[in-house]
């Protein structure tokens, strides 16, 4: 790991070569020459400006001044970076790094953000020197549990308020009809809650609207796809309270999920929060299981069947702020995939002791 290095403003200077230009992007100074680009950032941890995110990333956020937005582009993919956060000592030397992906839009094409990824990772120390470690904000709880086998409608209201950001969404109408399709109370209530958390219908897949909901042939409902279109969610036909729940790849042989509405619907919302969460641990190779259960030592497991069964099935435990997304394979088998994400990236801190290496970590 990349240790401590205190540098001046003249070595950054230099890195970049002659012709130099600087301009600022979302709170960092941002030199280009003719030999590279130069980054040099402030201290903090805020998502909406450009920083360390992590000891393997950096993030380059914000509006870039006109005239330089070309000028960006041709550096930032053709260019070595050389990383530097400015701390009341001088420039500390990130090392270096390269664009892994860049986001624009409009016409033309405006910046918008940069990934880059660190050449060799920082070290802890540094890492907690350029991005200070701040006590956790109020982290979600995890009580709603407590309602999992009794009242899962109660379950998913609490997860929910408790981990979603509160985002009305006015395309859901106050009363479900469907279209005159009659609608179970499990996706009613669903619906309620979306109106008020619009995300919770879905950024990896995707729960149907009211009116985009379909009855097919055989009277299965339609109400969720996956973001591709590599299959789609059904309920089966009959008027049950609670009904099961049907995935299909190709519309003709339908597998059944491992809990009905009321419990996939949970299963659901946990699912996207995961794919959805601001702060990541995903090691970068498979656990055993004892490595596994070391990373969810304390947490709680939610007490149902595994979602997407047929697929990829995934199981779900938590702690305040976190849930943790793993699936332990067959009953002999010593392989686990697991991965955990939070609302805050403190309660990421205490995985460092379990020394992994790690695809993305935000602690």
């Amino acid at each position: 790991m990349l240790g401590m290095k205190i540098v001046d403003e003249g070595v950054a200077n230099a890195v970049a070569g002659p012709e130099l230009r600087s301009f600022t992007v979302g709170g960092a100074t941002v030199l280009t020459g003719s030999e590279g680009l130069v980054i040099i950032a402030g201290i903090g941890d805020d998502l909406a400006a450009s920083g360390v995110r992590s000891h393997r990333r950096f993030e380059l956020k914000g509006e870039v001044p006109a005239g330089f937005d070309q000028v960006l582009e041709d550096k930032l993919h053709d260019f070595p970076h050389h990383l530097f956060v400015r701390t009341p000592d001088g420039l500390l030397s990130a090392g270096s790094g390269r664009c892994r992906r860049s986001g624009w839009s409009g016409d033309p094409s405006v910046f918008r953000s940069a990934d880059i990824t660190l050449d060799e990772p920082l070290s802890w120390e540094a890492l907690d020197l350029v991005r200070p470690p701040v006590p956790p904000a109020a982290l979600p709880g995890i009580a709603w549990l407590d309602h999992v086998a009794d009242d899962r409608p109660r379950a998913l209201r609490e997860f929910v308020d408790g981990w979603y950001r509160r985002t009305p969404d006015a395309s859901i109408p106050p009363e479900v009809v469907g279209a005159g399709i009659p609608v179970p109370r499990a996706l009613q209530e669903f619906y309620a809650l979306a109106r008020g958390h619009v995300s919770v219908m879905g950024r990896q897949n995707f729960l149907r609207s009211p009116a985009e909901l379909e009855v097919d042939a055989a009277g299965r409902l339609h109400f969720g796809d996956e973001n591709q279109g590599c299959f789609v969610w059904a309920l089966a036909s009959g008027q049950d309270t609670d009904p099961r729940v049907l995935i299909s790849e190709d519309r003709e042989v339908w597998h059944e999920e491992g809990e009905p509405l009321s419990g996939f619907l949970l299963q659901f919302a946990l699912y996207e929060a995961f794919a959805d969460a601001p702060y990541r641990a995903w090691p970068k190779a498979i656990l055993t299981r004892r490595q596994a259960l070391q990373m969810i030592d304390g947490w709680r497991h939610v007490p149902l069947s595994p979602f997407l069964r047929s697929r990829c099935p995934a199981t779900f435990a938590v702690s305040p702020g976190l849930v943790a997304q793993f699936d332990f394979g067959e009953a002999d088998d010593d392989e686990c995939v697991v991965s955990v994400v939070a609302t805050d990236r403190s309660v990421l801190r205490p995985l460092r002791a379990l020394d992994l290496d790690w695809s993305e970590y935000d602690g």
